[in-house]
């Protein structure tokens, strides 16, 4: 709908300001497609760009030649993709025990 568009361009907007980014506390793991129709590869960049110089922990993963849905490409590069989540989310964080 108009509306979700509307929102959607919103948030866009707002989470590339440099003081939201640097507002972010808890870890990221970015992953970005090369061949993306869906998601500009470029604005993702500086959003990592900026949560970095803001002090925030993120991580990006890019899979050059995945589509936008990393999630139903090839198994090799499904395996890696899943074998990163994992690994993300069982990775010890000082930042969230506190």
């Amino acid at each position: 709908t108009f509306d979700w568009a509307n929102q959607a361009m919103a948030l866009s907007r707002a989470v590339l300001k440099p003081d939201m980014c640097g507002a972010i506390e808890a870890p990221v793991l970015l992953f970005q497609a090369g061949r993306d129709v869906w998601v500009l590869n470029g604005p993702q960049d500086d959003f990592v760009e900026r949560v970095r110089e803001g002090g925030g922990s993120i991580e990006k993963v890019r899979y050059s030649q995945s589509l936008h849905e990393i999630f139903s490409m090839p198994n090799a590069v499904l395996g890696s993709y899943l074998g990163k989540i994992l690994d993300f989310l069982s990775a010890p964080n000082a930042s969230l025990a506190e």
